[in-house]
């Protein structure tokens, strides 16, 4: 069974990780480099996008955790 303090592990985790993610879009934006999967060349919209909906989770994980 699952107490608060695995919750709290498990949302420090999420929202280290949902930042990174952040970061790594943003790099991505601000470096203009190209990223490829396949034959498709991801465009620098999608990360955009991608940047405001993972920032948006880890901040929301930050703001919910709760150290005691």
């Amino acid at each position: 069974m699952l107490v608060m303090k695995d919750f709290n592990k498990i949302h420090l985790l999420t929202a280290i990780v949902l930042s990174l993610a952040t970061f790594g879009h943003f790099y991505r934006l601000v470096s203009n480099s190209q990223f490829i999967i396949g034959e498709w060349n991801i465009p620098l919209w999608l990360s955009g996008f991608a940047m405001f909906v993972a920032g948006g989770l880890a901040i929301h994980f930050w703001q919910n955790l709760n150290v005691r």
